[in-house]
């Protein structure tokens, strides 16, 4: 994640600065993939800065993260994101999750006519996964597989900074088989 702060997704000059060392330093350790996001003040894709951290990858994927639901205009800033060079847009359809935001991910799979990969995200988890794919058409899928856990306890959880979030090695493998099964029906 390339991303020098929390908070709104429109950055300073120094911060931009900070992004583009990011992905030179990924660059350097041969990283497959970087995820970024970046609006204008209006909550529109900033097109030039995207497209400038695009060429600055250098041949590394780089998606669009979940910045892209704050945007006012999908259709608008899935062009956009196409046009800057990112290889896929992570999006939970301009909702809460992507469950409920399936009808608009499912239309912008449609739009993007396999120009760039959607990748639905947000509260997928193996109980869903199917449906969401079947809703959708989407080929690929982001989870975080968390859990909310007691401190000090073990199990099928990694614990992920926070004693309370974890995530969970038996959601991952479910959602592992259901994903190779759904691939492979």
């Amino acid at each position: 994640m390339i991303r020098p702060r929390g908070g709104p997704f429109v950055y300073s000059p120094a911060e931009l600065d900070a992004m583009k060392r990011d992905i030179a330093l990924c660059r350097e350790l041969r990283v497959d993939g970087v995820v970024l996001g970046i609006l204008d003040s209006r909550n529109n894709i900033d097109l030039a800065n995207t497209s400038e951290f695009v060429r600055h990858a250098s041949g590394i994927d780089v998606t669009f993260h979940r910045a892209f639901d704050l945007t006012p205009d999908p259709t608008q800033a899935l062009e956009s994101v196409i046009a800057s060079g990112c290889t896929r847009i992570l999006t939970s359809g301009h909702q809460p999750t992507a469950v409920e935001g399936a009808n608009e991910i499912a239309s912008l799979i449609t739009s993007a006519r396999g120009r760039i990969t959607i990748l639905p995200g947000s509260g997928i988890r193996s109980s869903n996964l199917a449906e969401l794919a079947r809703l959708t058409h989407a080929t690929e899928f982001h989870s975080s597989a968390r859990t909310k856990t007691t401190p000090g306890s073990t199990g099928n959880v990694s614990t992920y900074f926070d004693q309370s979030d974890a995530i969970d090695a038996v959601e991952i493998q479910r959602l592992r088989q259901l994903a190779d099964s759904l691939q492979h029906p």
